[in-house]
């Protein structure tokens, strides 16, 4: 399985748990205040923004530190990178 496809894996993951109306800047900042008070980890609303493609996103930008906070948000057993 490639990165890609596990970081869409991860994405569908997030988007079941929230079940947005719309994916935003808002739904990115809802986010990330929803996995701090979770779970204490921070991950910044440009990451999230990153993640749905919101902006600009290489295959280098996105943190493992923070792939694992999402995926223990999430309790997507994936590993990425």
């Amino acid at each position: 399985m490639n990165d890609l496809k596990k970081l869409e894996d991860l994405r569908m993951a997030l988007l079941q748990k929230i079940k947005p109306a719309t994916i935003d800047r808002n739904f990115c900042n809802l986010l990330s205040i929803k996995i701090f008070t979770a779970q204490n980890d921070y991950l910044s609303t440009r990451t999230l923004m990153q993640l749905f493609g919101l902006l600009p996103l290489d295959q280098g930008s996105l943190n493992p530190r923070a792939v694992d906070m999402l995926h223990k948000y999430t309790g997507c057993k994936l590993k990425l990178m």
